[in-house]
C-alpha cells in the first residue's frame, strides 16, 4: 500500500581507489560491444583530458561500468585505473548493466549549444578531433537524439571518418577502421 511517502534513495557507493586493470573482472552478463570508432574516441578523450570517470566495480568483484576503459588501459600498459566500489546484489549488478549507458544515451541535444561548445574547444589529439568533427555533423530534431545524415538531409546509417573517409555502418558488426591493427 502506498502511504504517499517517498522512498529514500540508497547510496550504494562504498569506496574509491585504484586497481590494476589486469585484476578487474568483466561482468559475465555484460552485453555491450565496443566498436573501433567508440574506442578511438574514448582513447582520445582519456589521452587529451585524463580519467574523469572511474570504473564501477561491485564489492563482489564484477565490473558493472567501464569495460572499455579497462580494455584501453590494458592495451596501453597502464599499471592502475581509478575505481569506484559499489555494494550491489547480483540482481542489482545486472540492473546496473542494463541501465547505466542506455539511460545516458537517451539524452537529447541542444544543437546550438552543442555546436558552440565544440567550437570553443581545441585538441591536438587526432582521435578526439575526429570524434568532435563527426559529432559536429550530428543533426538534432526536436531535442531528440542526434541523427547522422548525408549531404542531402536523408538519414544515413553510416558514420564517415573525417580523416580518411572510411565509412562505418552501424548495422555491420565487423566495422574495423583500416588504420587499427
Amino acid at each position: 500500500m502506498d502511504d504517499g511517502r517517498r522512498k529514500m534513495w540508497a547510496n550504494k557507493i562504498v569506496g574509491h581507489g585504484e586497481e590494476s586493470p589486469e585484476q578487474l573482472l568483466a561482468h559475465p552478463d555484460n552485453f555491450k560491444i565496443h566498436w573501433d570508432a567508440q574506442m578511438d574516441a574514448l582513447e582520445g578523450s582519456i589521452e587529451d583530458i585524463g580519467y574523469i570517470r572511474s570504473v564501477t566495480v561491485s564489492t563482489k568483484g564484477h565490473v558493472v561500468d567501464g569495460h572499455a576503459r579497462i580494455i584501453l588501459a590494458l592495451r596501453n600498459g597502464e599499471k592502475s585505473i581509478p575505481v569506484e566500489y559499489v555494494d550491489l546484489t547480483e540482481e542489482e549488478e545486472r540492473k546496473a548493466l542494463l541501465v547505466m549507458d542506455p539511460i545516458a544515451a537517451m539524452a537529447g541535444y541542444d544543437n546550438e549549444k552543442l555546436q558552440a561548445t565544440i567550437a570553443s574547444v581545441h585538441t591536438d589529439n587526432e582521435n578526439l578531433a575526429s570524434f568532435l568533427e563527426v559529432l559536429s555533423k550530428a543533426h538534432v530534431i526536436d531535442g531528440e537524439q542526434p541523427l547522422f545524415r548525408d549531404d542531402f538531409g536523408n538519414e544515413d546509417t553510416t558514420i564517415t571518418c573525417p580523416k580518411c573517409g572510411h565509412c562505418w555502418d552501424p548495422n555491420n558488426k565487423s566495422r574495423k577502421h583500416p588504420r587499427r591493427k
